[in-house]
């Protein structure tokens, strides 16, 4: 991604962030040393899905809110969703479900929505702020972008070990 303006960031159980800054270079692999954001399509399909940030800080999240708040309240328009779609995968789901082919899934729905007032800096802000269980995590590119928030821990770093526990 090529784009200055791009950021991207995860939020960790202790407040503080971590905030990449653009352009993103594409990699099949993390860095050895410094940071990188996983960033795959659904269908596992990118050969380089590492987004490795020209820089990047750790920060507290209070801070990254306050120097992006213009203190107006991000306002979305959400799309109606189409239970169609999720009931069709659903039962796609169940029958593999019953043949053995999977243990557990998850379907998924993607909500879309757009910025109808403020900016992404606010919005971005106000997602840093969703407050424990919730941790945050962004892609912001341009006028695209993501955000969401989880109560799970996708992972954790001690030193050089990495670990995960998905729950879903």
């Amino acid at each position: 991604m090529n784009d200055s303006s791009s950021k991207a960031w995860l939020a960790r159980p202790d407040g503080s962030l971590i905030l990449g800054h653009g352009p993103f270079i594409a990699s099949e692999r993390p860095p050895e040393d410094g940071v990188a954001f996983f960033l795959q399509r659904y269908g596992l399909d990118d050969p380089r899905p590492w987004q490795v940030p020209a820089t990047f800080e750790c920060l507290d999240a209070l801070a990254f809110a306050e120097r992006n708040r213009s203190h107006a309240m991000p306002e979305c328009s959400w799309n109606e969703l189409d239970a169609g779609p999720f009931a069709g995968v659903f039962q796609e789901v169940m029958d593999a479900i019953r043949r053995g082919v999977f243990e557990k899934t998850v379907p998924v729905v993607v909500e879309e929505g757009h910025l109808e007032a403020g900016t992404t800096a606010d919005l971005a802000a106000a997602m840093t702020q969703q407050g424990q269980p919730r941790l945050s995590f962004a892609w912001m590119a341009g006028e695209h972008g993501f955000a969401g928030a989880t109560p799970e821990v996708l992972f954790t770093l001690e030193g050089s070990r990495l670990k995960t526990m998905a729950l879903a």
